[in-house]
């Protein structure tokens, strides 16, 4: 339920930092959603970072996505929800980050994501939307990649320890007394 204008057109930024996370920001109209991934290659081993923040006029009520919307195939560790915080002309700031692992190896996509958003002294409830798009995070094995012609050997039995006669003398004087 969006009411299209012409200054409703959604734009997006992309933040070429030279580093090897995600980093894009989505606008429309008043409110602006930038979304932070810290790498887009990780191991099984290693964790994830999603920040999702979103700056809009204090006219709006922003509604993020729900908890762990869109990252079901990652296992959330920890998150946080800021507090709005001003940010000068009149705008403020709401962010949510995310600490993620991985389950298996393989590619992850992150479906877009929607934030609602409604003037705060609107009476007829409109609604607007915001959406990200999808981006993919590829996780690697820690196995070799010629795991296949890998052979397993079988143990060693156990060795067989010395026999050592001291032991029992000295065994023997002790219990002996």
């Amino acid at each position: 339920s969006c009411n299209k204008t012409e200054d409703d057109t959604v734009s997006e930024k992309i933040n070429d930092t030279g580093d090897t996370g995600i980093h894009k920001t989505f606008e429309r109209g008043p409110v602006s959603v930038q979304i932070d991934v810290d790498k887009k290659e990780i191991s099984i081993a290693d964790r994830l970072n999603l920040n999702i923040s979103v700056i809009s006029d204090e006219a709006y009520d922003v509604k993020l996505p729900g908890f762990g919307e869109k990252l079901d195939q990652f296992g959330i560790v920890d998150y946080h929800t800021s507090q709005p915080e001003l940010t000068g002309d009149n705008r403020s700031k709401i962010s949510r980050s995310y600490l993620l692992e991985p389950l298996l190896s393989g590619e992850y996509v992150i479906a877009p994501m929607k934030i609602l958003f409604k003037e705060k002294d609107n009476s007829d409830e409109t609604e607007h939307e915001i959406e990200t798009e999808e981006f993919t995070v590829h996780v690697t094995s820690l196995l070799p990649e010629n795991f296949e012609e890998l052979t397993l050997h079988d143990i060693k039995p156990p060795e067989n320890l010395p026999q050592s006669y001291n032991l029992w003398i000295w065994g023997g004087i002790l219990f002996g007394f």
